[in-house]
């Protein structure tokens, strides 16, 4: 397995100029994981699709879940990523009340075998370890609500099964 980098961003709520910074700062990396709510619920308008016409080369690069703020319902609210030796659940994080407390979500992911949890809605940087699960919530893309700097995810998984995760401000 070569090594894999993957970049993970929530909540950008109809500011999607905040997805081009994330991939001006990150464009190699081998897929992007969006934890949801890319939709503006005023407006009805959606990030990823505005990203997408002006980067359509980026759009096979993509797993999206839906947040609460999102209407496709085409787009699954979680999903299990095959990393290597390693399995991602991904999803936004309402369904699991993320807000409080972590019991469910590290449920649903030890259900399906997963080994990290990548989540958003909380809008507040997470790094942490739930028993055999690590956990990353990379804040909001967009309007945090943690007093820190807009944030995105980077979850570096190398080619003898060693991962490290860590936040960076957009």
């Amino acid at each position: 397995m070569k090594n894999l980098r993957i970049i993970a961003l929530s909540d950008t709520h109809g500011l999607a100029y905040k997805i081009e910074e994330i991939i001006e700062k990150q464009p190699d990396a081998d897929f992007y994981v969006f934890l949801g709510d890319c939709e503006n619920s005023l407006t009805g308008s959606n990030d990823l699709n505005r990203f997408f016409e002006k980067k359509p080369e980026y759009k096979s690069k993509f797993l999206i879940v839906r947040g609460n703020c999102d209407t496709d319902t085409k787009v699954p609210f979680n999903m299990v990523i095959d990393a290597g030796v390693h399995k991602i659940y991904a999803t936004h994080g309402h369904k699991q009340n993320v807000s409080g407390g972590y019991d469910k979500i590290v449920y649903e992911a030890m259900r399906e075998e997963c080994d990290i949890i990548l989540h958003g809605h909380t809008h507040v940087r997470c790094l942490k370890k739930e028993g055999d699960v690590s956990i990353i919530c990379p804040g909001s893309a967009a309007v945090p609500r943690d007093g820190k700097p807009a944030s995105f995810g980077i979850i570096d998984i190398l080619s003898d099964g060693s991962f490290d995760m860590h936040i960076a401000d957009v």
